[in-house]
């Protein structure tokens, strides 16, 4: 079956292992004998949807597509979600068809010598190659992971806009210091004053500099200070959304911004959000590789940055193609 497309049977465990993350799915392409196989299996694997990727896709199905919607008598929010892994599936074949016109494609090795013998391993020799390999991750790609980390924690932290928080923060020692406390409200508080940091940091600045950059797939500042704290980790993108809504200590995959989504408003009262502002957006989720640590293991994988950053621009492009294209076409449908 997956001839046609330039791939043998190997890529199996690495596709399935990205369903879980993309991660281990990179390092059981080490399995693959071929280096030019390889290499493409461990560029296509990350289009997988990861574990990572589900918050983002429930969030945004939850809230923009109508629970009325019933194709065929089923769920239609579990078609929906159906469909993205279908998705996934289907655009890393037609870019593995893609990857099979260049020099990484080579003939197809004999049937006998596909899938490599599987034995069941002893426990013992188990545990210590796993905890060899746990061991050579955090001590290298690790330490990367980390520092980027940091670095974008502080982007999302700083700078303090004092005179811009000061108002909130006495109004929230006000409410701490109040005779009878309403954890409720100081909940709230302490959401304003969460959204009002993120603001006034250089990512907030950076995402309303960027805003123009993304207008055309139908986002605003808010969402793409979203997607860009997303490099570290996709699902950072409910947390973010929920911190800029100053939703406090609600759930931030909850009702709560669910309801904030729906019901937010540009100026003229227009709605911020539609259907196809949220098409996009899974769209874009599902192609572009928004995870530091998968970038990192893909260059200790390829042995240096050259192939993750081929790699993270032509996601990148096809996933901003693709969403604007998706955007428009649901906008002219009504979406």
């Amino acid at each position: 079956a997956l001839r046609p497309f330039g791939l043998d049977g190997r890529v199996f465990i690495p596709f399935l292992s990205g369903f879980a993350c993309a991660i281990p799915g990179v390092m059981a392409a080490r399995t693959i004998p071929s280096e030019k196989r390889r290499l493409v299996t461990v560029l296509l694997t990350p289009l997988m949807t990861c574990s990572a990727r589900v918050p983002v896709y429930t969030l945004l199905i939850t809230a923009f597509v109508p629970a009325a919607f019933r194709p065929l008598g089923f769920d239609g929010q579990g078609v929906v979600m159906a469909g993205m892994y279908a998705f996934a599936v289907a655009m890393a074949l037609l870019l593995a068809l893609a990857l099979k016109g260049t020099f990484l494609h080579e003939p197809r090795p004999s049937p006998a010598s596909v899938l490599p013998p599987y034995r069941l391993p002893r426990a013992g020799e188990l545990a210590r190659y796993v905890w060899a390999r746990c061991w050579h991750f955090l001590s290298r790609a690790g330490q990367v992971i980390f520092t980027l980390s940091i670095v974008l924690w502080a982007l999302a932290a700083f700078p303090r806009d004092a005179a811009r928080l000061a108002p909130i923060e006495a109004e929230l020692a006000a409410a701490r210091s109040a005779p009878s406390s309403d954890a409720r409200l100081e909940s709230e508080i302490e959401g304003r004053l969460a959204a009002a940091r993120i603001e006034g940091s250089v990512l907030g600045r950076t995402g309303r500099a960027i805003e123009p950059l993304f207008r055309p797939l139908g986002w605003d500042w808010r969402v793409s200070v979203a997607a860009l704290s997303a490099l570290a980790a996709r699902e950072v993108f409910v947390g973010t959304l929920g911190t800029i809504y100053a939703l406090g200590g609600e759930s931030h995959a909850s009702e709560g911004l669910v309801q904030a989504l729906r019901d937010a408003r540009n100026a003229d009262q227009t709605p911020r959000y539609t259907l196809a502002t949220a098409v996009s957006l899974l769209i874009f989720f599902a192609i572009a590789l928004q995870c530091v640590s998968t970038i990192v293991t893909v260059r200790r994988e390829t042995g240096g940055w050259k192939w993750p950053a081929i790699q993270f621009t032509v996601l990148f492009g096809l996933a901003y193609a693709l969403s604007f294209a998706a955007y428009r076409f649901t906008v002219l449908l009504g979406g």
